[in-house]
C-alpha cells in the first residue's frame, strides 16, 4: 500500500509554515511506523501495517496546526500501482467535516 501526502509550499509560505519541517515529521512518523519512504511525501508499507498508519494519520492529521494550511494531496493507493487506483482522503475527510473546505480554503478542485 503506497500513501502520499502531498504538501503545497504556496499555501505553507501563506501561513508561515515550514515546508521541510513538516515533511520531516511525516517521514519520522512513518519510518518509526515501519514504513519505507518513496520520495517527499511518500510512503510503502505492507497493506495490513500501511492500513492502519493510515487510520491512524486520518484521526490525527487533521488535527495539527499545520496540516490543513499546507496540505495540497493526500491518497491511498490500496490495490495496483496506477495513478487511478488512487483513494482521495482530503475529499472522503471532507464528506464527513465538509467545514474544512471553507474554513482552511480548500479548493474544490482539489476534492
Amino acid at each position: 500500500m503506497i500513501l502520499e501526502i502531498l504538501l503545497s509550499q504556496d499555501r505553507a509560505l501563506e501561513h508561515g509554515i515550514d515546508l521541510q519541517q513538516c515533511y520531516q515529521k511525516l517521514d519520522d512518523y512513518m519510518i518509526k511506523k515501519g514504513m519505507k519512504k518513496i520520495s517527499g511525501g511518500v510512503y510503502d508499507g505492507e497493506d495490513e501495517k500501511a492500513f492502519f498508519v493510515n487510520w491512524d494519520l486520518y484521526r490525527k492529521l487533521p488535527k495539527t496546526d499545520w496540516f490543513w494550511k499546507a496540505i495540497k494531496a493526500w491518497y491511498c493507493r490500496e490495490e495496483g500501482n496506477e495513478m487511478s487506483d488512487r483513494v482521495d482522503y482530503i475529499a472522503e475527510y471532507v464528506k464527513f467535516h465538509p467545514e474544512v473546505i471553507e474554513q482552511y480554503g480548500i479548493e474544490k478542485s482539489n476534492i
